[in-house]
């Protein structure tokens, strides 16, 4: 009976995968670890192809991807390695096999060391030369990443290894496909998949495939991609024009207000700094017809794909992009506060668009003439819970549905018999104009019903958003 051929052919291993898959010499005068392949001219590592040995040139190719990608003002980057080859996998375990089987060897490993330990070896070693390459640092954290997707095409003996596996498990589970494959069809499998199926794999499966020493494969492809997490800018503005949206408002493919908040704002930032897109996000909003006082609304900014790090968002820069917003805003609003923010801080703007509390004015106009002693019922109000439908003027794009909202504070400003300031405090989402003339009945209770006439709102502005941003 013949030998397992795991113990009679050779391998070609270099020193770093032999540490690796923890292959060590059993004596002194032994064969040296890296023997005589079957090829003589070619002395590539079946373990890694040949990439411990070409991580000069891999750093190289990184180096020049990087150099015409765009990025600038990075400091920092994390490297990420995908290796997306079956073949890299397989051989992991086929050349554990074999020294599991060499009298001159032993194995310091109890189990194949898997594909983790290769892609760990290759970032380690690749992100020191990166490091010296480019001037940047390599972090186990980084908004700014580089993927390196390292894939070659598998042999015929590992497809085989693959189908004989995947065969045996649907057996075994009793699913065994109606439609057979074509004899030599390659299976697509996920990487997690072929682990899984190799976690079930003996040394016998292994030989009947071929693979009793892997077929060297002496090429690769490297694919190097970069990306920069979003980074995040926030501030406050102020919005004087009763004719300005805070996005663009546009009904039937028509445009309904010339300017926006967001308009005015965003195309400068995308002018100053390279990215694909800008998103404007903020506490709430406020209407066209209705101005934002005060310390202004926070609002945030959305830096998605940008070509500069964090180094160029720099407050002396930011301070130049504001002041150019606020001197091409035509008057009509005003930028404070632009900073940089974390991502973890974000968070803030939405829970404050639903829960941080609002002060408002509103210039009121009643039907019946009135006295000041009228209005103090208005000041002695205190939390008062309102009962809101959606307005009629937003059903078209809000969804039908009875908000409870409150009205914590008011106090009134007589101004003559027919009109009066009045200042409120209300919760969040409040629709304070729907308060004050009822919106038919559908706001209850409404400064009507208290006053026991009709009133309606001349002008509304927002006096604060109280909110610790940013």
């Amino acid at each position: 009976m013949e030998d397992n051929k795991f113990k009679s052919d050779v391998v070609c291993l270099c020193e770093d995968c032999k540490a690796r898959i923890g292959v060590a010499e059993v004596a002194k005068d032994c064969e040296p670890p890296l023997k005589k392949p079957r090829n003589e001219t070619n002395t590539c590592c079946q373990a890694c192809f040949g990439l411990s040995s070409k991580l000069q040139e891999l750093s190289a190719q990184v180096e020049a991807a990087y150099a015409s990608s765009g990025f600038q003002e990075v400091s920092t980057f994390v490297l990420c390695i995908s290796i997306r080859s079956s073949a890299l996998i397989v051989y992991q375990q086929a050349l554990w096999y074999h020294y599991q089987n060499e009298d001159d060897y032993q194995l310091l490993n109890s189990s194949p060391p898997g594909i983790a330990s290769l892609k760990n070896f290759i970032k380690l070693r690749l992100g020191q030369q990166l490091e010296q390459r480019l001037h940047l640092k390599c972090c186990a954290e980084s908004p700014f990443e580089m993927t390196i997707v390292i894939d070659t095409a598998a042999p015929s003996e590992v497809n085989a290894l693959l189908k004989r596996l995947h065969d045996k498990q649907q057996t075994d589970m009793k699913m065994q496909s109606k439609k057979k494959k074509k004899k030599g069809a390659s299976y697509q499998l996920s990487l997690q998949q072929i682990s899984n199926l190799l976690s079930t794999a003996s040394a016998a499966d292994f030989e009947q495939s071929g693979l009793c020493c892997p077929p060297i494969i002496t090429s690769y492809d490297a694919k190097v991609m970069f990306y920069h997490q979003p980074l995040y800018v926030g501030g406050r503005y102020n919005k004087y024009s009763r004719e300005l949206s805070q996005t663009p408002w546009i009904v039937d493919g028509v445009k309904k207000t010339e300017h926006s908040v967001q308009e005015l704002i965003v195309p400068v930032l995308q002018q100053r700094f390279t990215c694909k897109e800008i998103k404007f996000s903020s506490s709430g909003r406020e209407d066209s017809d209705v101005r934002m006082l005060g310390n202004g609304r926070p609002f945030l900014l959305e830096i998605v794909e940008t070509k500069n790090g964090s180094a160029g968002f720099t407050s002396d820069k930011l301070a130049e992009v504001q002041q150019t917003i606020n001197q091409n805003s035509f008057n009509l609003i005003n930028v404070r506060s632009l900073q940089l923010v974390d991502k973890e801080k974000t968070m803030a703007i939405k829970h404050g668009e639903e829960s941080k509390k609002k002060l408002y004015s509103a210039l009121v106009a009643t039907e019946q003439p009135i006295i000041p002693n009228q209005l103090c019922c208005l000041n002695d109000l205190k939390d008062l819970v309102l009962s809101q439908k959606t307005p009629v003027r937003v059903l078209h794009r809000r969804s039908l549905l009875t908000r409870q909202k409150t009205v914590h504070s008011m106090k009134t400003q007589y101004i003559n018999e027919r009109h009066f300031l009045l200042h409120l405090c209300t919760s969040a989402g409040t629709y304070v104009k729907e308060f004050v003339h009822g919106d038919f009945g559908r706001t209850v209770p409404n400064l009507c019903s208290i006053l026991g006439q009709q009133v309606k709102i001349i002008n509304l502005d927002v006096e604060e958003v109280e909110m610790d941003w940013p």
